[in-house]
Parts: C-alpha cells; sequence; structure tokens
C-alpha cells in the first residue's frame, strides 16, 4: 500500500503551529482555486514595490491619503492648518498643541488616531479623557461617525464599533483598536502602543503620571511578531484648550517646548513638537463665526481672562501671592447639574439661600451685581454643605446709567432679587449693603410692582445684620427673609475670608464642572430642553469659570494679624467672589449655631482652628 503521504493535499498542511507561513510557496488556498490565487499573489508581488512606497509615503503625509481617497461628490476638506497637525502628529513622537474652542481639534486627533491604526498593523491606540469617561467616548464617537460620513474608506476598513454606557471600542480588520481610556486609577494595568491626552488641562496629572502612562510601555509588534527599529516605543499626544499656567500639565508643555528648542534637526524618534493657534485661525476658515465671537465678548457672565484662555490660546498665569491654590479649588469641582429653579424632587431635605453683591455704579472694576444661589445640604454634625447651584449677572455696559430702564437701577434689581427668591422659594436673601448698598435696601424693604409678571411682591423685612439679629429690623406685614452684610472693619474681612478658605480646604463648598463637562452632559438632554434654556444653563458654568479667575487673581496683604484680598491689577473684577463668601459666611454664623450647642464642635469639624 502506497504512503499515506501520496493521499495528502495543500490544505492538510495549514495548521495553527506552522512557522514557515510566510515561506512564498506555501498557500492556504483549496487546491481547485490554487490558479485564481496565485494570480492574486502574482499581481501584489508585481505591484509589492509600488504598495511599499506609498505605503511609507502616507505615513508621512497622511492628509495626501485622505485627498486621494475622499469621494469626488464630496464636499469635505481638509484645511491647510489640519494638514500640518496631521503631519506633525504623525512625524513626532511627543506633541502638545493648544487649540481654540471652535478649531475642530477633536475632529482630527481622532482622524490621526484612525489613520494611525490604518496603517500600522495591530497597533492598540487609546484616547485618554478628562472628566468622566462618558466625556470621553461621547466625543470619541461623535467624531468617527462624521469620518465614516465624510470617507466611506475608512469606514470600510472598520471591523466593529463597541459603544457602552461608559466606553467606545474601535477594531479594525488588521487587528488594530482604538478605545476611550478615562483619566483614573480604574485605567491601571492596561497596556497600549499610543495614545492622546484630550483636553490636558483639565487632567488630573498625578492620576495622569501614575495611571496612564505607564500604560504606553510596550511596542507594538507587526504581523511577523518583531518590532521595527524606525518606529517609536511610545507615542503620546496632547491636544487641549488653554488651561493655567501654574500647574503641571503647563509645566509638562514647558518642559516639553525646552527639549523642542535643543533639537538641531529632525531624528524621529525623542523628538519634540508644541504648537498652537488662537482664534483667528477657524474665523479665517469660517469654522467659527464673527458673530459668535461677538457675543461671546458682550456676554457679562464671560470674563476677559476666559475669553483669552479659551479663544486666544493663552495660559493663564496667576500671582505667586495667591491666597487660594487652584487644585484644592478645582477638588471642589464636583456639581454636574446647575439649577435654574428649586429642585426638591432630588434634594428633599434641602433649602436655598441667595447672597447678593452690589455693582458700585460709576466704577471700573466691580461693575457687575451677583446674585449667587446656594442650595444647603444638611450634615450630621449640624453643618451644611454649601452648593453653588447657579449665579446671575446683573450688567449694564453704560455703567453710568442708572435710570428707571437700566438693569442697573436699584427698582429693577430689587424686582430680579423677589422674582429669584420666589423662583427658588429661598429661605434667606442676604444683601451686601456697604455704602451704596443701602440704596437697595430701601426698595427691597417696600412693597414691590412687578409690572412686566403682573405681580405684587410685601416689602421684606432685615432680620439681621453681618448675623446679629439686634442690628435688624423687621416692620409688621414684612416677610422675614432679609438680611444685610457690613464689611467695614479688617477683623470681619478676615473672618470671612479665614471661614471661606476653611470650606475650600474641607471640600465643605461645591461648585460646578467645568463648562467642557458641562456641554458634553446637556447635549444628552438635547431632545429635552430648548436652545435658550441650554444657553441658561451654560452661562453658569462659565460663571464659575469666571469666579476661580477671580480667585486665583486675589493676593494676600497684611494689615497687623488681620488678612485682606487684592486684585493683582485695579482693574480686576471680584464681585463673583464676594457676593459667594458672603454666602458662606454668612450660613456658616448665622444657620450653623443655630443647629448646635456650645459642646458639639469636635477637633474635626473644620472650622476649627488651632492657633
Amino acid at each position: 500500500m502506497g504512503s499515506f503521504k501520496n493521499f495528502k493535499n495543500e490544505n492538510n498542511n495549514v495548521t495553527k503551529n506552522r512557522y514557515d507561513r510566510y515561506n512564498p510557496s506555501f498557500t492556504s488556498f483549496k487546491k481547485k482555486d490554487n490558479k485564481k490565487a496565485q494570480e492574486k499573489i502574482k499581481k501584489f508581488e508585481d505591484n509589492k514595490k509600488n504598495f511599499i512606497m506609498w505605503a511609507s509615503f502616507f505615513r508621512a503625509y497622511p492628509d495626501i491619503f485622505i485627498d486621494m481617497v475622499t469621494p469626488q461628490d464630496s464636499y469635505f476638506k481638509l484645511y491647510p492648518y489640519q494638514r500640518i497637525m496631521l503631519r506633525l502628529l504623525f512625524r513626532y513622537q511627543y506633541c502638545f498643541g493648544t487649540l481654540t474652542r471652535g478649531s475642530a481639534k477633536s475632529f482630527v486627533e481622532v482622524l490621526a488616531c484612525l489613520l494611525k491604526d490604518i496603517m500600522y498593523a495591530g497597533l492598540k491606540n487609546s484616547i485618554t479623557a478628562s472628566g468622566s469617561k462618558q466625556q470621553g467616548r461621547d466625543i470619541a464617537n461623535e467624531k468617527i461617525d462624521e469620518i465614516e460620513r465624510f470617507l466611506p474608506v475608512i469606514a470600510k476598513e472598520i471591523k466593529n464599533k463597541s459603544v457602552g454606557k461608559d466606553y467606545v471600542e474601535v477594531e479594525m480588520y488588521n487587528k488594530s483598536w482604538l478605545g476611550v481610556v478615562g483619566c483614573h486609577n480604574n485605567s491601571r494595568g492596561g497596556r497600549k502602543n499610543q495614545g492622546c491626552i484630550e483636553e490636558a488641562f483639565d487632567v488630573d496629572v498625578q492620576t495622569l503620571n501614575e495611571a496612564i502612562l505607564p500604560m504606553f510601555n510596550v511596542k507594538r509588534r507587526t504581523p511577523r511578531g518583531i518590532e521595527d527599529e524606525n518606529e517609536f516605543d511610545e507615542q503620546l499626544w496632547y491636544v487641549t484648550t488653554a488651561g493655567f499656567y501654574d500647574t503641571a500639565i503647563c509645566r509638562k508643555q514647558v518642559d516639553m517646548l525646552h527639549q523642542m528648542s535643543k533639537q538641531s534637526s529632525y531624528s524621529g524618534k525623542n523628538t519634540y513638537c508644541v504648537f498652537g493657534s488662537s482664534y483667528e485661525l477657524p474665523l479665517y476658515h469660517g469654522l467659527l463665526k464673527q458673530s459668535k465671537v461677538d457675543a461671546i465678548t458682550n456676554d457679562s457672565s464671560y470674563s476677559q481672562l476666559s475669553f483669552d484662555r479659551e479663544y486666544r490660546s493663552i495660559w493663564i498665569k496667576f500671582s505667586d501671592k495667591a491666597f487660594f491654590k487652584l487644585d484644592d479649588i478645582n477638588n471642589c469641582r464636583v456639581i454636574k447639574h446647575c439649577e435654574l429653579e428649586a429642585d426638591f424632587k432630588n434634594h428633599k431635605d434641602d433649602f436655598y439661600i441667595i447672597s447678593y453683591d452690589v455693582a458700585r455704579q460709576g466704577g471700573t472694576a466691580n461693575d457687575a451685581s451677583i446674585a449667587t444661589i446656594f442650595r444647603c445640604t444638611p450634615r450630621t454634625d449640624g453643618s451644611y454643605f454649601k452648593n453653588v447651584v447657579a449665579m446671575y449677572s446683573c450688567e449694564d455696559k453704560n455703567k453710568n446709567n442708572n435710570n428707571v430702564n437700566s438693569i442697573m437701577h436699584f427698582k429693577n434689581q430689587c424686582i430680579m432679587l423677589k422674582r429669584l427668591v420666589e423662583k427658588y422659594q429661598a429661605k434667606a436673601l442676604l444683601v451686601d449693603i456697604n455704602g451704596i448698598g443701602s440704596g437697595l435696601l430701601d426698595y427691597l424693604t417696600d412693597t414691590t410692582e412687578d409690572e412686566e409678571y403682573g405681580k405684587t411682591y410685601q416689602p421684606y423685612g432685615l432680620v439681621s445684620v453681618n448675623a446679629d439679629e439686634n442690628k435688624g429690623s423687621v416692620i409688621q406685614g414684612s416677610l422675614p427673609i432679609l438680611h444685610g452684610m457690613k464689611t467695614t472693619t479688617a477683623e470681619i474681612n478676615n473672618d470671612i475670608h479665614n471661614t471661606f478658605l476653611g470650606h475650600i480646604q474641607t471640600k465643605s463648598i461645591r461648585f460646578l464642572t467645568t463648562p467642557m463637562e458641562a456641554e458634553q452632559e446637556i447635549k444628552g438632554k438635547s431632545k429635552k430642553i430648548s436652545q435658550d434654556t441650554k444657553i441658561m444653563m451654560l452661562q453658569n458654568y462659565y460663571q464659575t469659570d469666571a469666579l476661580i479667575q477671580e480667585m486665583m487673581q486675589l493676593e494676600v496683604e497684611m494689615k497687623g494679624h488681620n488678612i485682606a484680598l487684592k486684585p493683582i491689577t485695579s482693574s480686576r473684577r471680584k464681585d463673583r467672589f464676594s457676593s459667594v463668601e458672603y454666602g458662606v459666611w454668612w450660613i456658616t454664623r448665622y444657620l450653623e449655631p443655630k443647629n448646635k450647642t456650645d459642646d458639639e464642635y469636635d477637633d474635626d469639624d473644620p472650622l476649627v482652628y488651632y492657633i
């Protein structure tokens, strides 16, 4: 009988354990298709040199690849600065880009990630999102959908896309992978070849250094299972809006800039590139409208520092003598939802307090009146968490305009405040009655006719001044809800500042999250709320940004044993800060003692200090 091997065909030789699968004579096609397979192989072999040439070319010029695969009837095109961005992201090992709102930076970085996955088989790629993982998921998923619509060829390279509650993962046919990684300790242990840090200014740098960056310590292996000596050991991109100068992430950018300045020529590995742009660039290409810029600059809730940071890519530098630490403040930014009215459904045991700082008419610095809405959450020790859930700005660009039609007229400020008290069912209204604020007090303690709403508000009674009821004056028939603040001595200002600092350090006060996180949250509710409501909601997050910038511009000045806080320059405002710290002090000094007896204070109380 003949040998068994005489009855084998080529397919019997195909096993999972073959080590010679790259032998040119080896084929896994069935015998009957061998001729067709050989034709395919011959066609590839004939064009192999061209394929290698173009593949290498596209790795250096990915924008040209986009040009070649864009459908002829498509309106999609790359702008010159986007071409430059793609080339920089592909060619340099470490990139840091600071770009403005409206510059399509997220679109370009996601496009670059997908192109890298296509051109480097088996690449493990990731986008690290600041804030919540859901935020990164939403951004990545939205941009991937856009790219698939504009460039169907890229869509055909995607084998599978999975979108979950807090993740999005893309798997390519060449076994490359792209996923969203949250900047938190739960991301430890993963292994990636390349990463992009989305909105780097907002990430926790300690977590980034300890949990995220160690993931990128594995070099990609080719389909042959070997490492390409011409590839980077790792590749990292930081793409962000500008943040604050005195932060670790900005120092990382400066370090990269120093490394970049030392490069005499491009060498491939260990190369650095730092770049950025102002709002004029997207404005020139029509990605940002001049009307949008004008609306922002004329919006009283949007500070000049915010505009410099988000639309001029200026990293804001604070004074070395700043009273507050930015990291401490950012740790207090935990409230996801602003509240445009009372929300007792979700916070049945809470109550609302309104604190109002009165503008100095005719001045150049404190030129806006600010109403801060506190939602007070009871704690077991009788104190309250002070949640700043909304801020309202009352401002007239003509600061000396105090006629009856101006919002700055005390009658109109009074109507606005009484509307807010009704809307939030506020337990108390705290008003700054220093100097000119006493004029507003006269209107608040009188009957108020709201002709626009067709309502009559009863007069308010002044219950206390500086948390002292002996200085109050409640007239019969008035609503005992009004409280006054007079900061006329260095001692009381010192107490107010220290009380507020204690709340920041112990996280007893909570602020709204960043506008970027809020935009993603609001976008998810787009079908449920109107456009006007969205704008009103976002304004509150920008007000919080402006508040924090005011706080970080305050320098410490000692007057004897007392602390005084002054803006770096006389042109800097601090009206939001005053409104907030007055409210914190009053709640602490007036409301909380009513819940405690003298022997209830203990060493862990955030308001107990030892000297």
